[in-house]
């Protein structure tokens, strides 16, 4: 028993010690929260697609860093990547939900089919950072819903109702 403890205290020891190695830190100057964020695919004939447009109203870059969780907390952002453009001539500028934003742009976070069903409700954490240490807000948003199972289906809504975050 004795054993036990001094290995387990030993183990809490590393890991205390260790414990900025396995962060990822972000030093985020703002972020929001997006809840009620709904991913279904059943299959390509039956989804539910979300996309996330974050437009960048400062004169700087700024990066950013968009995380979508599951109804059970799962992070199932790796399902979708950054693009830039618009119609049929998107170009994906960055997998997952990590991105630099230029002065003025928008990106698009858009979730596709993925390898295999998921239906889920959850949220969106976006935070955001600067070479502005000064700034206090950087971003606007909004998120649009695309459907398909008979029609196709569209809606969106604004991000902290359209001012900027």
């Amino acid at each position: 028993m004795r054993r036990f403890f001094s290995a387990l205290l030993s183990l809490i020891i590393v890991l205390t010690m260790c414990g900025g190695v396995f962060a990822q830190d972000f030093n985020a100057q703002g972020s929001i929260i997006v809840p009620n964020f709904m991913y279904q695919f059943k299959s390509t004939s039956s989804w539910v697609l979300p996309d996330v447009v974050l437009t960048n109203i400062t004169n700087e870059t700024v990066t950013c860093q968009l995380r979508v969780y599951g109804s059970h907390g799962e992070d199932i952002t790796a399902r979708g990547s950054f693009c830039a453009g618009g119609g049929s001539s998107w170009v994906q500028v960055s997998n997952g939900g990590d991105v630099e934003i230029p002065a003025h742009s928008t990106r698009l976070y858009r979730m596709g089919y993925g390898n295999s069903q998921l239906r889920t409700v959850g949220y969106v954490e976006i935070k955001w950072a600067s070479t502005d240490i000064k700034a206090n807000v950087a971003l606007v948003g909004g998120v649009n819903l695309r459907a398909r199972e008979t029609y196709l289906h569209n809606t969106s809504f604004l991000i902290n109702q359209g001012n900027p975050f």
